[in-house]
């Protein structure tokens, strides 16, 4: 059943996530990944040592993702602002068109996983990225008379306002109707409009 892939190391990442999103973190293993991607249960480990190494690369990969949707939302709209509030809203929208990667990404369960030394490294780069993404937006429509460290609470208070719509949509703490809002999208740039 093995046979040689392009980028296996990529398929087995790309199998992982299918797996995390339709089933979760604990049905998410080598095994299982390796027969999403169709392949041998020994090749997952010639790339990954074990499920949290696996889990940590999808993380990465996860965050990179994320970091692309926020940067496409925020050049889609013209205007700091405008680019600024589309991006919070790209922000709960990929938290709620996927879940389980979300929470993996943020949630207490990578906190906890003992991934192999060097493995967290890439997501830690790549959340850093993410970050400094949501820090560029908030500075470019911050108060340009302000200093340096209001830039940064600025950023951290809009940071915590989308995670926190964004974990509140996940977990089904919110009722759309109960808001006159059309949709997620609809909501979220209403509360972040509300917030600047």
């Amino acid at each position: 059943m093995d046979y040689h892939h392009g980028d296996l190391r990529s398929a087995l990442v790309k199998a992982a996530r299918s797996i995390l999103e339709e089933h979760g973190i604990e049905k998410t293993s080598l095994r299982a990944t390796a027969r999403e991607a169709g392949v041998s249960e020994a090749a997952p480990y010639h790339h990954f040592k074990d499920k949290n190494a696996l889990l940590s690369a999808v993380a990465a990969d996860g965050f990179r993702d994320f970091t692309k949707a926020l940067a496409s939302a925020a050049a889609s709209d013209e205007g700091a602002i405008e680019g600024h509030r589309a991006s919070g809203v790209a922000y709960v929208k990929f938290a709620t068109e996927n879940p389980h990667l979300f929470r993996l990404m943020f949630g207490s369960a990578r906190n906890e996983m003992k991934a192999p030394p060097g493995c967290d490294d890439d997501v830690k780069q790549a959340s850093r990225d993410s970050f400094s993404a949501l820090q560029t937006r908030a500075a470019a429509t911050a108060n340009k008379d302000k200093p340096d460290a209001e830039a940064a609470l600025m950023a951290l208070k809009d940071w915590a306002v989308v995670h926190g719509l964004a974990t509140l949509f996940i977990d089904g703490r919110i009722d759309l109707a109960g808001y006159g809002a059309k949709d997620i999208g609809d909501l979220a740039a209403r509360v972040i409009q509300m917030q600047r």
